[in-house]
């Protein structure tokens, strides 16, 4: 979810020397574009790389589980496309690779943190589905 400070939090962490910050999972795309409108009237995107979270559910289960947690914002839409869905691991995975899609063409954000959890995460799939390979070369 979106910073309730404002940005405050991202400042003292850009005052205090950070040079990126990774937030939680984004799954909510409009409240993390607001927050970036946000944080971008501080001119905080300049000073600190902001990297957004992407964390591909494996079930509506977990999801469910994933948006009661402090600060994880997950729409009602979103629960309910994960728990209709009849192969879950695959709507995670596709669910994620268009969350990075979206987040990539916000303003401020220089990149996204895949994040997985255990060894069958869907991040390489992910990966893929976003068109992320092959890898940019180092400027």
């Amino acid at each position: 979810g979106a910073d309730p400070s404002g940005g405050a939090r991202l400042a003292a962490k850009a005052d205090a020397g950070a040079r990126f910050v990774q937030t939680q999972p984004v799954y909510d795309v409009a409240a993390f574009a607001a927050w970036l409108d946000l944080v971008a009237t501080r001119g905080l995107p300049e000073r600190v790389a902001i990297l957004a979270g992407v964390l591909p559910p494996a079930s509506a289960a977990q999801l469910q589980r994933f948006s009661t947690l402090p600060g994880w914002a997950v729409p009602d839409a979103t629960l309910a496309r994960m728990g209709g869905a009849r192969d879950q691991r695959a709507e995670g995975i596709t669910l994620a690779a268009e969350v990075v899609e979206q987040v990539r063409a916000l303003p401020g954000v220089r990149g996204v943190h895949l994040m997985g959890l255990g060894p069958d995460s869907g991040v390489p799939e992910v990966v893929e589905a976003a068109g992320l390979l092959p890898r940019p070369a180092p400027a």
